[in-house]
């Protein structure tokens, strides 16, 4: 694979803000898939995202390989090789760097997050 994240991303793309309510109701939708579910829920988390290039999702789960994240990764309005790039990326780091770029930011704290994207002061103290 060749190219460098930064010549990956476009600079300077235009924000917009997502519904809120419809992000909360996708991710409650048990009657899908998991990679569906996955989709919708990147589908509705683009507008916050999305830098330019699209988002890609995948399952974060130390217990399986890199290999088993992928299998139903989701790319939204991002190239098709999109998907492959981040495997190879993710799968040639050294293994405690993967748990380092993987935040697993507490409820409140992703919440108080995507609502400061769309404009609304949360505080989370």
């Amino acid at each position: 694979m060749s190219g460098t994240v930064a010549s990956r991303h476009k600079r300077n793309a235009p924000l917009f803000g997502a519904d809120p309510v419809a992000v909360v109701e996708r991710g409650y939708r048990l009657d899908l898939s998991d990679r569906e579910w996955l989709e919708e829920l990147s589908r509705s988390l683009r507008p916050i995202l999305d830098r330019g290039y699209g988002v890609t999702a995948y399952a974060y789960d130390l217990a399986k390989s890199v290999d088993e994240w992928f299998e139903s990764a989701v790319a939204v309005n991002a190239p098709p090789d999109e998907i492959e790039f981040a495997r190879w990326l993710v799968g040639a780091m050294r293994p405690g760097d993967a748990t380092t770029i993987h935040v697993a930011p507490s409820l409140l704290e992703g919440a108080a997050h995507a609502f400061r994207q769309l404009g609304q002061d949360i505080r989370t103290e």
